[in-house]
């Protein structure tokens, strides 16, 4: 075995989204339990002359101007693929490791165009090569992709690769050969979750910022289960329950107290963390005698934390026992206030009555807490949109509303859904929750939808004898420019007291 393996952990990521990234940190722990040399490449922190999508959020009152305004002082001066030869040529890896996300497949792309030259071996990972793996091998740049999970696969891979050895039989591995043809390998067990942790070392500082609630935090992000029991369709998590019955196997899997209890003593001890991010796609959603080992356990640490649930998941009683351990914030998705739509669209079965009566418990417990909506959904119309408005405008209590034009994910249904209407091409990629819509809908175009993205707060926090003129601030022209900004100006005073 080759004593000093080096290997390079790359992440193209979009300009600071911030979110540190779990399958980094635990390649990296992964690693080094083996004795591997492993270096960090990540691309947050460049800039591409467009808005990121934390400057849209302050943009379209999402969140405070001061927090983009500070994102934007973490941005390097530098070229990001001068950097990226540089360090390549410093380090010297015998392996590069990618993860990436769909939005960021143009960045990914970019850097391996710096690498390939180098004839290093090169695997890419994340969830759209599990979602897409035969369009993702056709780019000529991507040559072997890991589908499905990635921890033992690392592993693997380095073993492999340090003692020239064959990958080509290596579970999960997907390789493009030569001539064309690609060899598929099988996907392994699924990971018990209590034997990783995560190391976030190779991070720079300043990759710890996170915004939320009104102040800015030394936070790191927590997984407490993996995989969802949902099954929205706007979603690519329930994805993976859809490939796990086809192997006769359970995607969903939840830590024990104990093993959470250590890893949070390692955030704390290790990173100095003040705020945990858990980064489940709906906490609330499991056993209730989980979520009250978890209350007996976090009683020790009281950090604040912040979690994504579903409202109905809520009591009054619930909320109380979370906030008295250190529940800080928590973000309640509704995305269409059309109860049928979303019944029948959204795969979300729940009425707007029972929703109004979750959120009456969520007010009464006096967390803080933000409320996610999304718009632009295939068959939506600008109708069902101020369904939405009217909808959040009967909660009371939130501080927030967060609002993201629909981004048809690989491995989602309704992306499969908007391509066989003719509203999307097949080839389409993604950029983020906040750019412009990617759907060309006859009912509810590109403009309507990106004019409501912008006013979709406005709408909510105003009367609605102020709506005539908040709808002219919807035209991309002078006048409703003009509108915007004063609106958006109260609205900053009014929500956040911000001159």
């Amino acid at each position: 075995m080759k004593k000093d393996m080096r290997i390079l952990l790359v992440y193209p990521n979009l300009p600071m989204m911030l979110v540190t990234p779990l399958s980094i940190a635990l390649f990296t722990w992964i690693l080094r339990q083996e004795g591997f040399e492993v270096q960090l490449f990540d691309s947050t922190q460049y800039g591409d002359g467009d808005l990121s999508s934390p400057q849209n959020r302050a943009k379209y009152l999402q969140a405070r101007a001061i927090f983009s305004e500070e994102n934007l002082k973490l941005l390097k001066d530098t070229e990001m693929a001068a950097d990226f030869l540089k360090q390549l040529e410093s380090f010297q890896p015998d392996l590069l490791l990618y993860s990436f996300t769909e939005d960021a497949l143009s960045r990914a792309l970019q850097l391996l165009r710096v690498s390939n030259p180098l004839k290093i071996p090169t695997v890419v990972g994340g969830v759209l090569a599990t979602a897409a793996p035969e369009w993702l091998l056709s780019f000529p740049e991507i040559n072997m992709l890991c589908v499905g999970e990635g921890e033992e696969v690392v592993r693997d891979l380095a073993f492999r690769v340090s003692e020239s050895r064959d990958l080509s039989g290596l579970p999960n591995l997907w390789i493009k050969q030569a001539d064309g043809s690609v060899i598929r390998n099988p996907i392994r067990p699924y990971v018990n979750l209590d034997d990783y942790s995560a190391d976030f070392s190779l991070f720079e500082e300043s990759r710890f910022v996170r915004p939320m609630g009104g102040k800015i935090h030394r936070a790191l992000p927590l997984e407490t289960y993996r995989g969802c029991p949902n099954r929205c369709t706007y979603c690519n998590s329930p994805m993976h329950n859809r490939a796990a019955r086809q192997l006769n196997r359970v995607y969903l899997r939840r830590r024990s107290a104990a093993s959470i209890r250590r890893e949070v003593a390692n955030l704390i001890d290790q990173y100095r963390a003040n705020l945990l991010y858990i980064v489940d796609d709906d906490f609330l959603a499991r056993p209730r005698q989980e979520i009250d080992a978890f209350i007996d356990m976090y009683q020790e640490f009281r950090l604040p934390f912040w979690f994504n649930t579903r409202p109905e998941h809520c009591t009054l009683e619930l909320l109380q026992k979370l906030k008295e351990v250190g529940l800080f914030r928590a973000s309640f998705g509704i995305e269409s206030g059309n109860e049928d739509f979303r019944v029948k669209r959204l795969g979300r079965n729940i009425s707007n009555s029972r929703l109004l009566r979750a959120f009456e418990h969520i007010d009464a417990s006096h967390i803080q807490y933000s409320i996610n909506c999304i718009i632009g959904f295939p068959f939506e119309t600008r109708e069902m949109v101020f369904d939405t408005i009217r909808l959040v405008k009967q909660i009371k209590g939130y501080d927030a509303v967060t609002v993201s034009i629909f981004t048809p994910y690989r491995g989602t249904v309704l992306r499969d859904q908007a391509i066989e209407a003719g509203w999307l091409a097949p080839g389409a990629l993604t950029v983020h929750t906040t750019a412009s819509s990617m759907l060309n809908m006859p009912q509810f175009t590109r403009k309507q939808i990106d004019g409501l993205m912008r006013t979709f707060p406005l709408y909510v926090e105003f009367d609605e004898s102020a709506w005539p003129e908040i709808e002219k601030a919807e035209r991309f022209e002078p006048e409703g420019e003009e509108i915007l900004a004063r609106y958006a100006q109260a609205y900053r005073e009014r929500r956040w007291g911000a001159r």
